[in-house]
């Protein structure tokens, strides 16, 4: 996602009804992951807990 702000606003919907939310990436370094910048945020404003799985888990 290239625009992070609106992956949040994407997610907004399900943290409102107190879903869980899983963002999957098969880029094998997490540093790497497009989707890296929308789980900061989602840490960050959310408290969310970001885990990354490292491969073969």
């Amino acid at each position: 996602m290239r625009d992070p702000e609106a992956g949040i606003a994407a997610l907004e919907p399900a943290r409102a009804a107190g879903q869980s939310v899983i963002l999957v990436c098969y880029e094998e370094e997490p540093a790497h992951c497009h989707r890296r910048d929308v789980a900061d945020l989602l840490h960050a404003r959310w408290g969310w807990l970001v885990v990354h799985l490292p491969r073969g888990r």
